[in-house]
């Protein structure tokens, strides 16, 4: 009997001990939090990407931009070549829409949601030198960006009327946002898989490309905890809360923790 119990409390002790370690699924992964650059961190989550693939998607985003800025001067605005480049980007790079997702699907299969889908705005706009601001509600993310007689929103889940340009209906939209904990089905993405894990808090944040960075690993340490894939979720969560340490972020750890 005594022997089993401290069986027990030696295997609560390291599972304790486990949640507050960060593992690494490749050296590539560790490697890229060393270096503290919000885009390799984002791809290393990928499994698929290495140093050989991160350099390969690197220069397709650097061809990309520069497609991007050849076509700027041709336009008689800003809002009309952002108008184009957001519906160009979307048909040559984000093709189907799935739920948790990393950012490496965009290029390894483009698939997004609308996380992945705002990071690769959010990158190519910040190399152009537009000035943007992105926002964290409960379950979704979207940009605005801010010219200098106007905003424009841009919503990555919204291939046919993502971009909107006028005021009226920018607020319209963020109000649809916002309703009802986000219930339409199309514009879910951040943690929405399972509502439990979420807290009792709403979320209305602004956040930059780590702060993106650690919401992919929140929203791929949530799938993998209902997937039953402890481990899994246990490595995310901790990369997630390293780089965005969050009250949605600390407390869904806590909840993971007392579900053990």
């Amino acid at each position: 009997m005594f022997r089993s119990f401290i069986f027990i409390l030696i295997s609560l002790l390291l599972s304790t001990n486990l949640w507050g370690q960060i593992s690494y699924h490749s050296a590539f992964e560790k490697a890229a939090f060393v270096s503290n650059d919000p885009l390799q961190i984002i791809l290393s989550s990928h499994p698929d990407v290495d140093e050989t693939k991160f350099s390969q998607i690197r220069s397709d985003l650097d061809d990309l931009q520069g497609k991007l800025q050849s076509k700027r001067s041709s336009f008689d605005s800003d809002d009309n070549f952002l108008q184009w480049a957001f519906y160009y980007v979307h048909r040559k790079k984000l093709g189907w829409y799935e739920n948790y997702v990393s950012f490496g699907d965009i290029f390894i299969g483009k698939k997004y949601d609308c996380l992945t889908g705002t990071i690769l705005y959010s990158y190519l706009l910040d190399r152009l030198n537009y000035k943007f601001s992105i926002y964290e509600l409960d379950y979704h993310i979207f940009m605005v960006v801010h010219l200098p007689d106007k905003n424009v929103l841009l919503e990555a889940t919204d291939p046919l009327g993502g971009y909107i340009n006028e005021a009226t209906k920018i607020q319209e939209r963020i109000d649809q946002f916002m309703a009802d904990g986000n219930s339409i089905i199309d514009i879910r993405g951040v943690g929405e898989l399972q509502k439990g894990l979420q807290g009792s808090s709403a979320v209305r944040e602004t956040v930059d490309l780590h702060r993106l960075a650690g919401l992919q690993y929140f929203n791929l340490a949530v799938k993998a905890f209902t997937n039953n894939e402890y481990d899994e979720a246990h490595s995310y969560i901790r990369k997630a809360e390293k780089l965005y340490p969050s009250d949605r972020i600390l407390g869904v750890k806590q909840l993971m923790i007392s579900a053990l």
